[in-house]
């Protein structure tokens, strides 16, 4: 039973939600539907695993409940009827919600479902008396308040989401206000009116290092055009899982956004690290963005050098024989060290990631669409290996 349940999840996951029952005929020899006692186990996993099959629970959940026993009935019925809000039943919802009500006339959990199902019906203003209403009695509660954010995304009010977002990560803080005593001690001594609109809450404290939120503020940052807010809650992420290649993605394509010879460089860590923790072969956005953010840096550097090779010439002309002796080094030497090891550097990455786009590819390219020709100093290096191209780049 346990491998049938393990096959199930996988092909669950693989496959898309407009395939019905089609893994469970598959999975089942004898061709006929699994039993009651099977749909348990199934709807119990999806829960344990997080699985996200909607239209699997709607089709069989109405079977299920009328066959499930009083200790097992309203958990699989608020299951139901969560997945019924997804595919918009509105009649299996309103049979849901009616069954859970009669039993559980004051609970939050129920309050929520109900908020969701006039959510479901656009009406957002009693979804929200619905959500601060539960508020009310339980402030902290993070699963109301971010459904409230979904409210604010949905009528369109990005701004009140954004604000709501951050008073979430600002509360998981605690201020001096919220230190027992009341009050701020200002720098002379005095005490300083507290802050009412902070409440730290140790519930709330878990915020803070909550992904959701801070994907959900990096999304509402980019969609507002916003991308160095977006670039911090990004690298939030980072910092609570740094080894998320999607992360590094979404901070590099951000700091590719705002441009300019430094964002290039980020970008260019970011897609590394990116290609580093995910293959080529499953990271082709991470590819192009590494080869576009390389291209951008090679621009960007012998737009620099020759702009400074050529206010050195002048300098010099200027300055005649009155040279030192050479016991100080020469700043324009060490822009033009620098400038090489950071091209030489670029340039294999480069070629690394055109190497990888044409072997999955499989695409030659002309010349003339190759970007960045090779110069007399690129010629005749060998390709260096990703490992070794990572201990070159330190963040």
């Amino acid at each position: 039973m346990q491998n049938f349940l393990t096959k199930f999840l996988i092909h669950s996951i693989d496959t898309n939600m407009d395939t019905g029952d089609k893994e469970i005929h598959l999975l089942d020899k004898t061709g006929k539907e699994p039993s009651i006692a099977v749909l348990k186990k199934i709807f119990t996993c999806l829960r344990k695993n997080n699985v996200n099959r909607s239209d699997l629970v709607v089709k069989y959940g109405p079977k299920v409940i009328q066959q499930s026993k009083e200790l097992e009935l309203f958990a699989i019925t608020e299951q139901v009827c969560i997945a019924a809000l997804c595919v918009g039943n509105t009649s299996l919802v309103d049979s849901c919600i009616n069954k859970l009500l009669a039993q559980f006339p004051n609970s939050v959990r129920v309050k929520k479902l109900v908020g969701m199902q006039k959510e479901m019906n656009k009406d957002f203003t009693a979804a929200l008396e619905i959500y601060d209403s539960i508020l009310v009695t339980a402030p902290a509660d993070l699963g109301v308040i971010k459904r409230k954010i979904c409210v604010y995304k949905a009528s369109c009010e990005k701004s009140k989401a954004i604000k709501l977002l951050l008073d979430i990560l600002n509360a998981a803080v605690p201020t001096p206000a919220a230190v027992p005593g009341g009050d701020a001690v200002a720098k002379d001594g005095e005490k300083t009116p507290s802050v009412p609109e902070v409440k730290f809450s140790p519930t709330l404290a878990l915020a803070v290092s909550d992904l959701s939120s801070w994907v959900e503020l990096a999304e509402l940052y980019t969609e507002n055009g916003d991308y160095s807010e977006a670039v911090y809650c990004v690298e939030e992420c980072i910092m609570l899982d740094p080894h998320n290649a999607w992360y590094h993605v979404k901070a590099a394509d951000l700091y590719y956004s705002i441009g300019g010879i430094d964002a290039y460089i980020r970008a260019r860590k970011h897609y590394t690290m990116a290609l580093n923790f995910q293959s080529c072969k499953h990271n082709k956005r991470g590819l192009f963005g590494m080869i576009y953010a390389c291209r951008n840096i090679i621009t960007c550097l012998d737009t620099l050098k020759s702009s400074s090779s050529g206010s050195s010439s002048s300098g010099t002309s200027s300055s005649g024989s009155s040279s030192s002796s050479g016991s100080e080094s020469d700043p324009t030497t060490v822009a033009v060290v620098d400038y090489d090891l950071e091209r030489e550097l670029t340039v294999a990455l480069l070629k690394y990631a055109q190497k990888e786009m044409l072997a999955l590819t499989a695409v030659s390219v002309s010349a003339s669409q190759g970007g960045i020709k090779a110069t007399g100093s690129d010629k005749g290096k060998s390709d260096v290996p990703m490992s070794q191209l990572l201990q070159t780049i330190v963040f």
